[in-house]
């Protein structure tokens, strides 16, 4: 009888294990979204960043289909940082790129002023 109460107990404890985590399909969704979000405007400016991204994620579904969700979790999260990132970096990019056009018109008005009428 002891036996078999030790088996029950250590069965059910496996059971317990193997459902504590749930499969993280939102995080999946929202990793995802923001890769495809990040992918045209950082493919320039952000590269690597990018790159990283997708690696992460792409390693994320692997994980999620082998059923190691912690370890998708953990990839979708950092895959959706690194989507953020690169979008960030290319946004910054986009935007000196901006001011140094400004900045060119104006010293081009600039000279045009101070040049004398002939």
């Amino acid at each position: 009888m002891t036996k078999l109460r030790i088996l029950a107990v250590a069965t059910w404890a496996a059971l317990a294990g193997c459902s504590t985590t749930p499969p993280p399909l939102a995080e999946m969704a929202v990793a995802k979204a923001a890769v495809e979000r990040a992918e045209q405007p950082a493919a320039r400016h952000a590269p690597d960043e990018l790159l990283g991204a997708q690696r992460k994620l792409a390693a994320a579904q692997t994980a999620l289909r082998n059923e190691n969700f912690e370890q998708a979790r953990r990839l979708a999260d950092e895959a959706e940082v690194d989507a953020r990132l690169a979008l960030a970096i290319s946004e910054s990019s986009q935007a000196r790129q901006s001011l140094e056009q400004v900045k060119e018109g104006i010293t081009v008005l600039r000279q045009e002023m101070l040049r004398k009428p002939q």
